[in-house]
């Protein structure tokens, strides 16, 4: 997998963003191509913490988090520090 994400970084090197931020979205790529594989498991209407998300996708957690934070997958506050993702924004993320 390492080649993989060197090889999809290399031309983005020059990015105004910058090496690491390639290095991200990279990684953000396969782990959503690897997540997809396993969405059959989500229910539509039903609400996820990040590490349930994860659980059920074979990601890492901070994986869910980041995409929340960066907008492209959508979060609900469920109040203080807690943070939900419901089924459908999921599989509408996965679908993208």
């Amino acid at each position: 997998m390492r080649t993989i994400v060197l090889e999809l970084t290399k031309d983005r090197a020059d990015d105004e963003r910058g090496p690491v931020s390639g290095l991200q979205e990279s990684i953000d790529v396969i782990a959503k191509t690897r997540a997809k594989s396993h969405a059959k498991s989500l229910e539509p209407g039903q609400y996820y913490s990040p590490e349930q998300a994860a659980r059920l996708l074979s990601v890492n957690p901070e994986s869910i988090r980041r995409w929340m934070r960066s907008g492209r997958l959508k979060g609900v506050k469920a109040g203080g520090y807690i943070w939900r993702v419901k089924g459908q924004d999921l599989l509408r993320f996965l679908g993208e």
